[in-house]
C-alpha cells in the first residue's frame, strides 16, 4: 500500500460515517493487504448500510427481488445510450446533479434539452 493510500485510509477511518457504516476491503485490495504480495494503488472496498441478515431462503429471494429492482432503477436512470442522453441529462438536472450552466456547455444537446424545458413550462402554466 502506498503512503498516499495509507493516509487516505487514516482520514477515512476518523470520519464519523465510517463508524456508523464500516468499510471492508474487497477485490485486489483485500488480497494485497492479506498476502502483502503487491502494492495497492487504488482501493476496492464495500460498506454496509443495512444490518439485515439473510437467514432463510425467503430472505434470499427477498434480497434478490430488492437487488433486481435497484439494478433496474439504476439502469433506467443512467442509460447512456446516445438516443437516451437527453433524458439522462434532464433527470440529472431534476435530481440536482447538473445546473443549467453545466447543461449549456453541451452545445447541440442543450438545444434539444432546452426544448423540453420550454415544453415543461408551457404545460405547467
Amino acid at each position: 500500500m502506498t503512503q498516499a493510500v495509507a493516509e487516505l485510509l487514516d482520514r477515512m477511518d476518523s470520519h464519523p460515517i465510517f463508524s456508523t457504516y464500516p468499510i471492508y476491503f474487497s477485490g485486489g485490495t483485500a488480497l494485497s493487504t492479506y498476502f502483502d504480495h503487491r502494492v495497492s494503488y487504488d482501493l476496492d472496498f464495500v460498506r454496509t448500510v443495512n444490518t439485515h441478515t439473510v437467514e432463510t431462503i425467503d430472505d434470499v429471494w427477498a434480497l434478490r427481488e430488492m437487488l433486481n429492482a435497484k439494478a433496474k432503477e439504476i439502469a433506467q436512470k443512467y442509460d447512456y445510450r446516445y438516443s437516451q442522453l437527453i433524458y439522462v441529462f434532464l433527470r440529472l438536472y431534476d435530481d440536482g446533479y447538473l445546473s443549467v450552466e453545466e447543461l449549456c456547455r453541451l452545445g447541440d444537446k442543450y438545444e434539444e434539452i432546452d426544448k423540453f424545458f420550454k415544453l415543461r413550462k408551457e404545460h405547467a402554466s
